[in-house]
């Protein structure tokens, strides 16, 4: 799932899909807070923002909203490609040029003068660059899992997202409505 925030509401007016993200989505108005070190919990809701043009967020599941903006981006029409692995970037003074695996195993070279790299935890440009670097202070992992019949809070809270923390981490809970089986 993902867990936006109030002021991805203007983007989506800009993109044209805010209707399709209030379809998909379930309304966040805030924020709910946990620990076992203290009695009660603590909540931050939207509306009692500084901006209090948009109270509420969204809860989505993240596959969908990846469609729907892929799909909207090839709308307005920007080449749009499935399927496609990249693999190796050169750059010179003409911009880039971007080397991908086609899932039927082909490559194919493109020239672009802009580049963005996609490529999420793969980052491929971090990787080539060697810039990754590990924070010497985060030593962590991370682990997720979907869980049905889970306590929820009741009401127009049913939406909100649960941030629990304790000593050594902390974790979230993100209500995503009924997930459909072996969906991630």
């Amino acid at each position: 799932g993902e867990s936006l925030l109030p002021a991805n509401a203007r983007l989506f007016d800009e993109l044209g899909v805010r209707a399709e993200v209030e379809k998909m989505g379930m309304a966040k108005w805030g924020v709910e807070f946990v620990s076992p070190d203290h009695e009660s919990e603590g909540f931050i809701e939207f509306a009692d923002a500084l901006d209090k043009s948009q109270p509420y967020a969204w809860q989505v599941r993240r596959a969908d909203l990846d469609q729907l903006l892929f799909r909207t981006a090839g709308e307005a029409g920007a080449r749009t490609l499935e399927g496609h692995r990249a693999r190796e970037v050169q750059f010179d003074a003409d911009g880039a040029l971007v080397q991908v695996e086609r899932d039927d195993g082909s490559r194919a070279t493109w020239r672009c003068r802009y580049l963005v790299d996609a490529t999420g935890r793969d980052t491929l440009l971090a990787n080539k660059f060697k810039t990754k670097q590990k924070h010497p202070d985060h030593n962590s992992s991370a682990l997720f899992g979907h869980f049905t019949g889970a306590r929820r809070l009741e009401g127009k809270l049913e939406g909100n997202i649960t941030i629990f923390w304790f000593a050594h981490g902390w974790f979230w809970y993100i209500p995503q409505g009924r997930i459909a089986p072996a969906r991630t």
